[in-house]
Parts: structure tokens; sequence; C-alpha cells
């Protein structure tokens, strides 16, 4: 299976890629940390799963470093991208925050999570509250893919 991992936290993409290693074996994993370089590859290139954060910088320099402003909610922008694009993946969204807030919106995870759901069926199937302090989320996501790949 081909699995998009879109985030910037390194400690999270690695979590990630072990868990799907370890519950996909013989998965071929890419790794983009910003919106930019996600809709980029989105656009090229189709996968089987998305794990998907909510919050993502803008554009990545090509140091390593990240440019313009944060998107607190560009998981929903890529949702809608790739709904747009009629993108034949299965997204997941996995994220470290409980509360969503662009100086516009506040909503709490849960109520953000349901609301995605409704407006993206078929296309997100999961969403995964990421703490480095609990393995519940590996649980979670271990679940999940395990269904994926018995479909």
């Amino acid at each position: 299976m081909k699995v998009l991992i879109i985030d910037d936290s390194n400690a999270k993409i690695t979590a990630l890629r072990e868990v799907v290693f370890k519950s996909l074996n013989g998965s071929k994993v890419v790794v983009r940390r910003s919106f930019q370089k996600a809709l980029q590859e989105i656009e090229r290139e189709s996968y089987d799963i998305v794990l998907l954060d909510m919050t993502i910088p803008t554009t990545e320099r090509s140091d390593g470093r990240f440019e313009g402003r944060t998107r607190y909610f560009g998981g929903r922008e890529l949702l809608g991208e790739m709904d747009l694009l009629d993108y034949d993946a299965k997204v997941v969204i996995v994220t470290q925050f409980d509360r969503f807030d662009d100086g516009v919106e506040t909503i709490e995870f849960r109520d953000l999570m349901n609301k995605l759901e409704q407006e993206f069926q078929g296309l997100l199937i999961g969403t995964v509250f990421y703490t480095s302090i609990s393995d519940r989320w590996v649980v979670e996501i271990e679940k999940i893919l395990k269904d994926i790949q018995s479909q």
C-alpha cells in the first residue's frame, strides 16, 4: 500500500511511520511537511491512505524551514482539494490539538471531526487524537489500517 503522511512534526512523523510499517508490512511511505508540498503531491500521485494533520505550515523551503502563515485548518483545506479532485484514497486525520483557533473560528476537536466526517463522507474514514504520553492513538490507527487492508 502507498501511504502519504502530511505533517510537520518530526516526532509524530517518526511515530506514524513506525505504526504504518508495523501494520502494513511492505508499504511505501511518503512524507510531505507543508500545505503546498502536500497539494503538489496529491495532484501528481495517488495513494491508498493519507494520514493528515489538521494544522500545517503553508510552504517549506529547500532547506527544510517553513515559510508563510500557519494554516490552522490546513487539513480541512486539503480535504476540500481532494474532494474536488475526486481523489480515491482513505484519509485519516491525526492531530494533537484538542481545539483549533485561527483567530476567526474556534472549534473543539470532536466538533470539527464530526463536521468533517459529514462533509467528506467516503473520503475521510477516521480521526485520531495523537499524544506522545499515551499509546491509545497507536491502537486506534492500527485498527483503522487493518480495516483498510482487509477491504
